[in-house]
């Protein structure tokens, strides 16, 4: 069977009411390649994602400007990395609490600035948008429109394999009869694992064992 590590918006929430106390927190991240407009200059930008707004404080790419806490809880906030910021406005200080417009539809005030990503992360990205913004969209709101990487952090006490074995329960209450007609299985894979992982429709970046 072919694994993906796509899942739809619908996860996180039931994850984090049905495993409360057995993971902590969790956040979803949507790969996307969308347009990007500046007054009259557009930018088709390949590595935006859109995120929950607690993507700072999960994960620890630091901010140049703005609150970790702060910086993705309105809708209509963008946090963009350093050369993006420059690229745009021409330094970070010009460019915190401008205006950009996502897909000529959304405006966006910059409300924090990171620090580039470093070349050997898992996750990659330009510009950071909330995911708040598409609570309406079918990857939203179906729980077989798959699309976005959903990230937890379980519990200190707490195993893979403890919260693994609840997972047939957990499908079956949401997606049985999906479960059955597709054939579906959900498992946990450990952030490390990942760069040696070959898995399909993945956007992650890679690297092969044999030769390092």
């Amino acid at each position: 069977s072919q694994s993906v590590s796509y899942l739809s918006g619908m996860y996180e929430p039931a994850l984090l009411i049905d495993f409360k106390g057995q993971i902590e927190t969790a956040v979803r991240v949507n790969p996307n390649n969308n347009l990007v407009t500046i007054g009259n200059h557009s930018f088709n930008e390949k590595r935006e994602i859109d995120a929950d707004d607690n993507f700072f404080t999960f994960f620890s790419f630091p901010l140049i400007k703005g609150d970790p806490q702060k910086v993705l809880k309105e809708p209509h906030s963008v946090v963009l990395t350093e050369t993006t910021a420059k690229k745009y406005f021409g330094s970070i200080d010009n460019a915190f609490g401008k205006v950009v417009v996502l897909n000529q539809d959304i405006p966006l005030t910059v409300t924090g600035i990171a620090k580039d990503v470093p070349v050997n992360s898992h996750l990659v990205f330009d510009l950071v948008v909330p995911l708040s913004n598409f609570k309406t969209m079918g990857i939203m709101t179906t729980w077989i429109n798959n699309g976005l990487y959903t990230y937890v952090k379980l519990a200190p006490q707490v195993s893979e394999a403890q919260v693994e074995k609840q997972f047939p329960q957990f499908m079956e209450k949401y997606m049985g009869k999906d479960m059955r007609q597709f054939g579906l299985h959900f498992s946990l894979s450990p952030l490390r694992d990942i760069y040696f992982e070959n898995l399909a429709f993945d956007g992650a970046r890679h690297g092969d064992k044999t030769v390092v």
